[in-house]
Parts: C-alpha cells; structure tokens; sequence
C-alpha cells in the first residue's frame, strides 16, 4: 500500500485541484525525518492494517477538514466537556497534528469515514486503540477528529429539530471518556473513540440519566424475543439503552424520567423509524447478580423493567471493565469497597463466570 494521497495534507487540502484551505502553518515545523512513520506503524500492524486500507479507499474528502484552533478549539473541547487540564495538552498537540502529513491525512480521513455514515444505522469500521508507537499523540489523536466533527454533528441535530439541551448533553459523552482513561491508565488521554462514534453520527442520545440510541435487532435477540411470543424479525428498527458512568446513582426515578421523555422524543424527530421494542445489552442484566445484591438495589429495580431475551456466552471481562475500570489487575487486587466490587470477585474466586444479559422491553 503506498497511501498516495497522504502528501495532499501538508498545508493545503484541494479539491478540483483547487486550494480550499489554508491548514495554519507553524513556527519551526519538524522535518519529515523528525517524524515517526505513522502511516507506517499502522500499516505493519495486523490490528489495524485493514482499518488504514479502509481510510486510504475514502479518497480525498469533498470538503475540506477543519480542526479548530486556538480560541475555536479550546471552546469546541469545552463544548465536549472535556476535562481542563485535557485542555491546554491538545491544544499544544495540534501543532503536531499540522506538522505531520501522516497525522493530518488520519485526522482527515477519520473524520470522512464518519461523515458517510452520519445519521444512518450502519457501521463504518470501528477506531482502533493506536499502537504504543505513537505516544501521547496516540492518546489524544481521536479527540481532533471529535472537535473536527463537531459542526457536522451540530448541523445534523439542528436540521433533526433535537433541543440544544439534549445535543449538549449527549456530545458531552466525549469528556466523560477522558475521565475513563483516568479511571483506566492513570494518566491524561481519551478512551472509547470506537463508542463515541456512535453519538457523533446522530445514533445516541443522552435523555436525562439514560442514554438511548437508533439500531436494528439482531439475530440471536429476535429469535428470543420470538420466543416470548413477540412478533418481531431480525433488521427491525429498536432502540437501544445505554448506562453511562460518571453520572452518579442511576435511581429508579432517574430513569423513569429518562424513559418518559425518550419515547415522545423519538417519535418526534425520527418518525419514518417507529421502533416497537428497546433493547438493552449490558453486564448490568447478569441475572446472577440478584444472587448478591439485595432487590432495593438499583442495578436490580433497573433489571425488572426488562425481559430475558437471551443469555450471551461467558465473558467476565466487561463485567470487570465496567466495576473496575481496569480488568486486566490480578483479582487479589481488585478492590473490595462496595457489595458490588465484592459480589464480582466473589463470583470468579468461586470458579463461576459472568455473562452479562439482553433484555427487552416494548417501547
């Protein structure tokens, strides 16, 4: 693969062969031997060379990438809520975004990537973790292509009719999965690039203390909810419910609220959809954790709104990353503050696994 289009980001992005855009130049800009071999390290990746064959295929985009600067950029990442001492990092890195090729052309491209697919159910290829290779850029890579988006998004919820409130409230997902990274690695970054595509394209909204996002069913959950005796086929539209953390308890009153104001919503701004289920996949209906947890618990008043729709197979790592935030630590150092954390350990030490649980509901 020789990504012949990668020169076209080095100051000046054309369409037509016309210049559109001057990219800011910067003060004593690195010489291509300063730079690390991006494109490369990507390339050679089994993890990730299929991603970069997938960005190379967009071409170049119709319109230009704009990355905001300066003031416009500080004010974009307030707009994503992204942590103040995330601020002053990125805004320093941008300059190494603009002083590499390489970084511009994936900045570039991940951004058309999610413009093809915006406001449609469908998946363009994920965003993948970036090789350790790349360093702190690699942490914070993905937040540019957020802020780049951030028109694009703005521009469809205004032409959906979505209130400036719920737009503000579901784009701040993106300043919650630096908080994530904390909780992770300990150190500054952003995680969840790969999720966050999901509210950036017009999928997800954040509705009180839930999240709620547009899909289609698939195929193991319509043959259990078949089974329940509901009509209902795979590729139905439904609706899907999110759990965000970092957004304090979850109470059962919260989401009663969520849930009362997410179905006129949806009804008003996507009406040619008309889900007739919502669905939720999440470690949160384990039906095993009733075995720990008392029934005044909100995890599980929060499983009772629910029926089973199937049980997937054993997996204790989301059940882990979710507790934990870190599931890779050895379980004698896993800590043991609240009946939940004590209830996940508890369970492995026995020998049991966790699965996690689809439920459904009818919307």
């Amino acid at each position: 693969m020789g990504y012949t289009t990668v020169p076209q980001a080095m100051g000046i992005m054309r369409f037509e062969g016309e210049a559109l855009c001057d990219l800011p130049q910067i003060q004593e800009m690195p010489s291509p031997m300063d730079q690390p071999a991006y494109i490369s390290i990507l390339g050679s990746e089994e993890k990730t060379v299929a991603w970069l064959e997938h960005l190379d295929g967009i071409g170049p985009p119709a319109v230009p990438t704009i990355v905001p600067e300066g003031e416009a950029l500080i004010a974009a990442l307030r707009d994503l809520d992204v942590p103040e001492d995330d601020i002053d990092p990125l805004v320093r890195l941008r300059r190494k975004i603009t002083g590499s090729p390489d970084l511009t052309w994936l900045v570039e491209r991940c951004v058309q990537s999610l413009l093809l697919h915006m406001d449609t159910v469908s998946w363009p290829p994920a965003f993948p973790k970036l090789p350790p290779e790349f360093g702190e850029i690699g942490r914070y890579l993905y937040a540019f292509v957020y802020a780049a988006l951030l028109p694009h998004t703005r521009a469809l919820h205004r032409q959906r009719g979505i209130p400036e409130a719920i737009t503000q409230a579901t784009i701040a997902d993106v300043g919650r999965h630096f908080l994530i990274h904390r909780d992770q690695h300990g150190a500054h970054g952003m995680s969840g690039a790969d999720w966050l595509m999901v509210q950036a394209r017009g999928l997800l909204f954040q509705i009180g203390r839930l999240q709620f996002e547009r899909g289609r069913l698939g195929t193991s959950t319509s043959r259990g909810i078949q089974a329940a005796g509901f009509a209902c086929k795979k590729g139905d539209p439904v609706i899907s419910v999110h759990i965000p953390g970092h957004m304090g308890p979850m109470t059962s009153e919260a989401c009663d609220d969520s849930f009362a104001r997410a179905r006129p919503f949806f009804r008003e701004h996507f009406p040619d959809e008309s889900p007739a289920l919502a669905l939720c996949h999440s470690w949160l209906l384990d039906d095993q954790l009733g075995e720990y947890l008392p029934e005044t618990s909100n995890i599980i008043r929060f499983q009772q709104r629910f029926r089973f729709a199937c049980r997937p197979e054993p997996n204790n790592r989301p059940t882990l990353e979710f507790v934990f935030r870190t599931p890779d630590r050895p379980l004698d150092e896993l800590p043991q503050r609240t009946t939940l954390e004590r209830a996940v350990v508890r369970h492995l030490r026995d020998g049991k696994q966790w699965h996690g649980g689809v439920g459904w509901i009818v919307w």
